[in-house]
Order: C-alpha cells, then structure tokens, then sequence
C-alpha cells in the first residue's frame, strides 16, 4: 500500500483484510469481468463493508495523535485544568469512526480491491494491466509520451524540466 493512502486503507491491508475478503470474494464468484469491464460496485463495497463488521483493525489519524500530544502538553503545562471541558468535547469531534470512514475512504478502497481481485482471477498479468488502466504515474508517463514537444521540452531540459522530474509547488 502506498504511503499516501489513508490510514484505515493502511490498517486494512496490514491486518491482510482485504486480501482475505478477496478469497471470500473468489470462492463465491466464479469469475467477473475482464480485467479493463471490471469494477467494484457499491454492492461488492457494502458487502466488503459487512465483511468488516466482525473483523478487528485499528489506528489513529494524524489528527489524533496531534491532538493526544495537545493534550499531553496541556497536562504538562499545568493548563489542562482551565480548558477540559474544550479539550475532551475536541476530543470526542475528533475521534475517528471506523465505519463512516470506508464511506469517506470508498474510492481508495474500491481501487485496493479492485487490485486485489483482479489478481486473484488474472494473476501477475491481470495485475499489470489494471496497472497499466488505473494507475496515476503510468498514465502521466503516456501523457508525457503522447505529447511530443513536451517529452522534447523535458529531454532539453527546458522550461519548468531544467531539472530531472517535474519541481512540486
């Protein structure tokens, strides 16, 4: 899983959640699309969803731990006392839930699925071809392929490519 993937997707993976929910998915279809028709509907998803219910995963936002380190400072700083009430009604707002997070993460997680079925039916080739469709670098690199005073630009290393890759900001 990458590392700009969200922490629930991360949890989900680590725990191996989604690579088991996809030999249950496997064992109860036979076959599903090839691999450029193929995508998880929002049945497939809730289904996912359900699977999860008993299942056990944890972790913390950035957020929260930003905020338990808020706190753990207030405490030190002898400040906790005067704003509890704040602090712990924060707190709550906060604290993550497990369930209105697949729905935020949906996407995310439809496409780690996604990933994950296709192997378990097309293996390393279908794995590479649903690379090939979906992901973000691949197609950036066919784009700079199928522009060709760009790919130029960048090999004379002109305009904002006087340096190798494109500068962030």
């Amino acid at each position: 899983t990458p590392a700009d993937t969200s922490n629930i997707s991360r949890s989900l993976s680590r725990n191996l959640h989604i690579f088991n929910y996809a030999t249950v998915y496997r064992e109860q279809h036979e076959s599903i699309p090839p691999v450029s028709a193929f995508s998880v509907s929002d049945q497939d998803f809730n289904a996912f969803v359900n699977y999860l219910s008993d299942k056990n995963y944890t972790y913390s936002t950035q957020t929260e731990r930003a905020f338990a380190s808020l706190k753990e400072t207030a405490i030190r700083e002898k400040y906790y006392a005067t704003i509890s009430k704040e602090l712990d009604a924060l707190g709550k707002e906060l604290a993550h839930d497990k369930k209105e997070d697949l729905g935020l993460f949906k996407n995310e997680l439809k496409i780690l699925l996604e990933k994950e079925l296709v192997q378990r039916y097309y293996f390393q080739k279908g794995k590479y071809e649903y690379m090939f469709l979906h992901d973000p670098v691949i197609k950036e690199a066919l784009s700079v392929l199928g522009n060709i005073s760009l790919y130029n630009s960048i090999l004379k290393g002109e305009g904002e490519y006087k340096v190798i890759g494109k500068p962030k900001g």
